[in-house]
């Protein structure tokens, strides 16, 4: 997926894709660098908007740590699945039109995980 830089493009979105292309992929380790790189960002002390989703997206990341198994499907571990849909939700936020990495990822109906990079 090609990340865009433009003002709407803000690290906060940019790290919520890198994330979520992570687990898409099912890659484990890139997944735990880029949850502890998220969960290092430094927050300024005047919050804006940009800054209130870079807040929610380390409160999604500490989550996701706490969770034994990230690639749990969505009825064994539920909690995984909303942190995955937040993540979609940042992720779609500024980048790309509402819906479009939620609607690729997990088919209705259908619990599985998609494994292909729906993201490109």
């Amino acid at each position: 997926m090609e990340i865009l830089d433009s003002p709407e493009s803000t690290l906060a979105v940019k790290q919520a894709q890198a994330l979520l292309r992570a687990w898409v992929l099912g890659e484990a380790p890139r997944l735990e660098a880029e949850l502890d790189r998220t969960v290092f960002i430094a927050l300024p002390r005047a919050i804006d908007c940009q800054d209130e989703r870079m807040a929610l997206l380390k409160s999604i990341a500490l989550e996701m740590k706490s969770c034994r198994n990230l690639f749990a499907e969505r009825a064994s571990d539920p909690q995984v699945g909303l942190c995955v849909d937040l993540l979609a939700h940042l992720a779609d936020s500024a980048a790309m039109p509402v819906g479009s990495v939620a609607a690729r990822m997990i088919p209705p109906g259908n619990q599985s995980v998609a494994r292909a990079d729906p993201l490109e």
